[in-house]
């Protein structure tokens, strides 16, 4: 055993006293103000144990003579009479990967009698079970060694965390700090609700929260919750002075450490003391793990959902998307709030909350749902906007959070009127700003599409993007605009058929009503693709060549083969090319880009059998379900006329819904060509390994590397960072977050997020015969289930019903080829809903556990009116 004095570590000693004795060493050295401390470190004492994993309960730790020694070291070292705090430094905790934040013990008021019985429970907890998951979650050894710190109890009037970039989206130019009065332990624990405030070009945003209790010591040496004086619970923790000089702070430590920042920091007597300072261990798009401690910006609790935007961006999402549609929707939502008439003013004071509509989460991308309803409750009329928001998204649960306790001073008459009539008006003029839009879209996508990035240089290629954001990408109002109508009109129609009773013999009529729209531009890939198959199957040669060989082959065969298909087809992949599976993700490789990705799937396809036309179901469908509604309302003008015009408009915002998705995709093409062109670029440099490692980046990476290199010597490829050093760090970690099981909605408090386990597809879970989801498309189906689990899988379906977790647009290629539709994730507001509606497919989406319930070859009936799956046999692949 050997005790180290705070002024005698050396850095040669930093692999013996842990990761968080390190960093209050070089806090030391970099003068700041740091309690003394001393080392408690073990260097061959054995390890107190029953012989097993389980929690130790050994001897005495140290022993007599470590006594001895240690008893005489902080006799020294520390005046008579003091309490300390005994606090863990294992080799690993604070480290740049892996923090082990808030898992081992922490003793605080311990007298110097009881400093041996503090160390034992400090040096046991290194066995904990949470200990134990933790490495083996991360693949870490089981390495029990363990070092422990004594310091001085500092008796804080308010105590906090500071984080030197905002460990939420990432952004480097926004510090972060949590408060709260009294001792640190009350906000780290999840306890109490903290102040959060923000730092960004030195102005402070605060979010104050009601502190009506504080953790501090007692004479009895315990921890104890006293209350907080009513003057100060309402009034913000920190000054903005002591805020500036936090902020200072974290630059400093950037700048001397070379690190940005996660401390612990108290205020005793005025003076600042710095208890703790670690790298954050998450970087932008790396998955999330530690968040705003206490309370976030948005609430006290924060609710994530993917139920809807796993459809956009399914499974791991690379960093370089993440960082991008981050921005976007921050700036669009901003956009779509000012053209409803929210005063500018208002939008700016919550502009947190939209740069907060988006998580990244183990590498998924979540909503989050406290900005969602916080943005939405804005406008007039959030009562029943909430409610159909919910349907739009497919949560499953209704959003409970309390919003910010300052909105409803914003709902003057004044301002309602001005929302009101704005939200009146944009609706009248909305085909104007649709054309408007289009034209616009067009007119810049079209100079995009003709630009040949190769022959650009990375500086240029930086200002395209720049110049493409501003133009385009900042002036979306029209699709979003749409979208908000098409919440609204779709939520309405669903209230009057349940008002007007239209349901009572006809369970899907309200879909039913949406479908055989014949203006859907969604389905148009699909149809396409069918014609191709059937002129394929028309002429020999053609037919041989697609059922003889592998794509790659087939490719290289047709020009000959058939110049005229080949053009055709050629012509098809540039205008719907970029319509593939997961399309909104950067890194993905669109049919444009691999047109024998796409040869796959029309191969796929022509082994398929023969599908019916099934929107001559989905017409006769619409039929019945107009003949309903008239019978029921014929001697009812007014209802009749009511409903008439809601669903006029709600057919008109669906549809257009999904039209205007494509101009989306075709937006994000134009980005994915200018960054893959940036990769060449940086490759060729040497500040890449190949092109493609730029989605392992974020674009604030990207873009200040180019910047710098502009301002010294492009030619040089120097930037301000290792890009090279940053991929390889990330790629290890995103292989890592494929087996991580993250869950469809969570909630997240306190200093971490939510532990997530590994991915274990054959846990034990109870299987059902009977399945139950949202009907999205009428139809009842009797057949055997295909699961296609990955957007990259070529499925032949041989009509079978198609299982999957969710669907994107890119999806439809599939469609033709199957029987049925059934998936986990969903609304009837998304594309999977949307386009079976269109197409007469009967499909169910929402169902809970799908893909773990059912697998390739069960037999199922599906009934897409009532959302029932009855499952009437189980594949045994034995048999």
């Amino acid at each position: 055993m050997r005790i180290l004095h705070d002024t005698d570590i050396r850095e040669t000693d930093y692999p013996l006293i842990g990761g968080k004795a390190k960093g209050l060493h070089q806090l030391q050295r970099a003068g700041f103000r740091v309690p003394p401390f001393v080392v408690v470190a073990w260097t061959d004492l054995p390890f107190p144990s029953t012989g097993n994993d389980a929690p130790a309960n050994g001897s005495p730790v140290p022993d007599k003579a470590g006594l001895a020694l240690l008893k005489d070291t902080v006799s020294a070292r520390f005046p008579a009479g003091i309490r300390f705090a005994v606090r863990s430094s294992a080799l690993r905790e604070d480290g740049a990967v892996h923090s082990f934040a808030g898992m081992y013990q922490t003793r605080l008021c311990v007298p110097e009698e009881n400093l041996a019985e503090s160390l034992q429970a400090v040096r046991l907890s290194a066995r904990s079970e949470r200990i134990m998951a933790y490495r083996k979650q991360h693949g870490l050894a089981h390495d029990f060694s363990i070092s422990i710190i004594i310091q001085p109890m500092v008796d804080a009037e308010i105590s906090g965390v500071a984080f030197g970039r905002h460990p939420v989206t990432g952004n480097a130019g926004v510090q972060v700090i949590n408060s709260v009065y009294g001792l640190g332990e009350g906000l780290v624990s999840g306890q109490l609700t903290a102040d959060t405030f923000e730092i960004a070009d030195g102005q402070i945003r605060s979010v104050i929260a009601v502190k009506e209790y504080q953790l501090s010591g007692t004479d009895r040496n315990e921890i104890a919750m006293l209350p907080v004086s009513p003057d100060n619970q309402n009034i913000p923790s920190l000054t903005d002075k002591q805020l500036h000089e936090i902020g200072r702070a974290l630059e400093k430590i950037e700048r001397e450490l070379a690190f940005k920042p996660d401390i612990e920091f108290a205020y005793c007597q005025q003076q600042l003391y710095l208890l703790q300072a670690r790298p954050i261990t998450t970087h932008p798009g790396t998955g999330n793990s530690i968040f705003p401690k206490g309370q976030t910006l948005s609430g006290p609790e924060t609710i994530w959902d993917n139920s809807n935007i796993v459809e956009s961006y399914p499974g791991i999402t690379l960093p370089l998307t993440y960082s991008f549609i981050s921005r976007v929707y921050e700036a669009v939502y901003r956009q779509l709030s000012l053209v409803m008439g929210i005063d500018a003013s208002v939008v700016e004071a919550h502009k947190s909350v939209y740069a907060h509509m988006l998580g990244h989460i183990h590498g998924r991308v979540y909503y989050n749902l406290n900005s969602w309803h916080t943005a939405l409750s804005l406008l007039p009329g959030y009562g029943s906007n909430s409610e159909f928001m919910d349907k739009m998204m497919g949560t499953k649960e209704k959003f409970n959070a309390p919003l910010p306790d300052d909105i409803s001073r914003y709902h003057t008459p004044w301002r309602r009127f001005k929302s009101a009539s704005r939200m009146l008006a944009t609706l009248l003029s909305v085909g104007r700003q649709r054309q408007r839009f289009l034209s616009h879209f067009h007119s810049v996508h079209g100079q995009y599409k003709t630009m040949d990035f190769n022959q650009r240089t990375l500086p240029q290629l930086h200002d395209d993007y720049r110049q493409f954001e501003n133009t385009l990408l900042k002036q979306w109002k029209a699709p979003l605009v749409n979208d908000l109508f098409c919440m609204i009109y779709f939520g309405w129609l669903q209230k009057l058929v349940a008002k007007y009773e239209l349901d009572k013999q006809n369970a899907s009529l309200t879909n039913d009503l949406l479908g055989a729209s014949q203006n859907v531009s969604t389905v148009t890939p699909a149809v396409k693709m069918q014609a191709f198959a059937r002129e394929i199957e028309g002429e020999k040669p053609l037919r041989q060549l697609f059922a003889q060989h592998e794509p790659p082959e087939i490719w290289r065969q047709l020009p000959v083969l058939s110049p005229s298909l080949y053009s055709r087809i050629q012509e098809h992949l540039d205008e719907w090319g970029h319509r593939c599976m997961a399309e909104l993700k950067l890194e993905t490789v669109s049919y444009a880009m691999q047109p024998t990705l796409w040869i796959g799937r029309l191969q796929a396809l022509l082994q398929s059998p023969a599908m019916p036309d099934a929107s001559v179901q989905a017409s006769r469908l619409k039929l019945a379900a107009e003949q309903t509604v008239a019978n029921a309302l014929e001697n009812k003008p007014l209802q009749k006329a009511v409903f008439g015009h809601v669903l006029k408009k709600a057919r008109y915002f669906v549809s257009n819904r999904e039209n205007l998705r494509y101009e989306r995709t075709k937006a994000f093409a134009v980005v994915r060509q200018l960054f893959l062109a940036m990769g060449q670029k940086l490759t060729v440099q040497h500040a890449l390994h190949e092109p493609r490692d730029i989605f392992y980046l974020t674009q604030e990476e990207i873009f200040d590397f180019i910047t710098t290199a502009r301002q010294a010597d492009a030619s040089t490829g120097h930037g301000p960072c290792n890009l090279n050093s940053i991929v390889s760090k990330r790629k290890p970690q995103y292989a890592g977050h494929e087996n991580t099981h993250v869950p469809e909605r969570f909630a997240s408090t306190g200093t971490t997020m939510p532990v997530f386990g590994l991915q274990d597809e054959t846990a034990a879970i109870a299987m059902e015969t009977h399945l139950k989801g949202i009907a999205a498309s009428a139809g009842t189906v009797r057949g055997t289930v295909h699961v296609v689990r990955h957007p990259h899988e070529v499925a032949v379906l041989q009509g079978h019903i198609l299982v999957t977790v969710s669907t994107d647009p890119g999806w439809v290629v599939l469609f033709p080829g199957c029987g049925g539709i059934l998936v986990e994730r969903g609304s009837l507001l998304s594309h999977a809903a949307i386009v079976s509606r269109e197409m007469g497919i009967p499909c169910i989406v929402g169902i809970k556990d799908l893909t773990r319930q059912l697998q390739t070859g069960d037999e199922v009936v599906m009934n897409g009116a009532t959302g029932d799956i009855t499952v009437t046999a189980r594949f045994n692949p034995a048999a």
